[in-house]
């Protein structure tokens, strides 16, 4: 009975045992156990099983350094990321992960970290628009805790990651200290996130050697005290080139002024600057249904022409 439930039966073992299927289908119903049987059976006859299915989508490279399983109409769901999992077990080798646009959420992401706890050479790790939420970040951040020493990009963009999440993550930052690439943006998480972050980002530049190039919060209501306290918190980080700090929080001069002076020289600021300041005016200015969008068009691109032409104009 537990091998008819599970989708046992629906695998080709005889046939892929024996090198004579070139494309296999993976149900996606089986459970953990199996499933990684099955890829390490479909490793051995991998010069010929050229294609390998999962839930209703053909893939080829499966035991490459890069995996691709992102963006496909209809996306895949947890229980084809659990498939997936169980290929990291076997396939310890991958550097490049993406799952961009798959509805992973918290269960996935569960089973997910399972198969990330066995790939120690991962690199580049893309998760945006995943659906994960606390739980599932809190999850993922068990194998980030030691077994992902090499990861340079992780991106969570697009997700329902709140403050609680963005604390499990926090802690796991002195663990991945090459990492140079973090998109949190479009989250979840407020001023109480940006504090954890920022802790952890002060506690690190004391133990380590600093990698991290662009950090994206954007669009995370962290308030002007989580955005200035983030900024003072990555001063050493002279790496930094790209900060993004669109809509998280209610620009003011005296707060970009304070932003713009902490943090590293080579770094550009987005979110803050002239254009931030000239939106908010013009949003003070004009509500909705006083002013024709076309007139409002065309105050914003007669401002910003001026601007640039005088030489202010920054593009932050």
């Amino acid at each position: 009975l537990f091998r008819l439930r599970s989708g046992y039966d629906d695998f080709p073992w005889e046939d892929v045992t024996n090198r004579s299927i070139s494309r296999v289908e993976i149900p996606s119903d089986m459970e953990r156990d199996q499933i990684v049987l099955a890829w390490n059976c479909l490793f051995k006859s991998r010069e010929v099983v050229q294609e390998i299915k999962i839930q209703g989508h053909f893939y080829r490279r499966c035991f490459s350094k890069e995996l691709d399983f992102g963006n496909r109409h209809p996306p895949m769901q947890s229980r084809g990321v659990n498939v997936v999992s169980g290929l990291l077990n076997v396939n310890t080798t991958v550097e490049k992960l993406r799952l961009t646009g798959c509805q992973v959420g918290d269960d996935g992401a569960r089973s997910l970290s399972q198969g990330l706890d066995a790939s120690t050479e991962l690199k580049r790790l893309e998760l945006s628009t995943t659906q994960i939420g606390d739980k599932g970040m809190k999850a993922l951040s068990i194998p980030m805790s030691g077994r992902l020493p090499d990861l340079q990009v992780l991106l969570l963009h697009e997700n329902f990651i709140g403050d609680s999440g963005i604390t499990s993550l926090a802690q796991t930052l002195k663990y991945v200290t090459k990492l140079s690439q973090l998109d949190l943006s479009k989250n979840k998480f407020s001023l109480s996130g940006a504090q954890e972050l920022a802790w952890a980002f002060g506690q690190l530049s004391k133990i380590s050697d600093l990698s991290l190039q662009h950090f994206n919060i954007g669009f995370n209501k962290i308030e002007e005290q989580g955005a200035v306290q983030l900024s003072q918190s990555i001063k050493h980080y002279t790496s930094l080139r790209t900060l993004h700090l669109n809509e998280t929080f209610v620009y003011t001069t005296e707060a970009g002024q304070i932003i713009k002076e902490v943090v590293p020289s080579a770094c550009k600021v987005f979110g803050i600057g002239d254009h931030a300041l000239l939106e908010q005016e013009l949003m003070q200015k004009f509500r909705p249904g006083e002013q024709q969008r076309g007139s409002l068009s065309d105050d914003w691109n007669s401002s910003s022409i001026k601007r640039h032409s005088s030489g202010s104009f920054n593009g932050n």
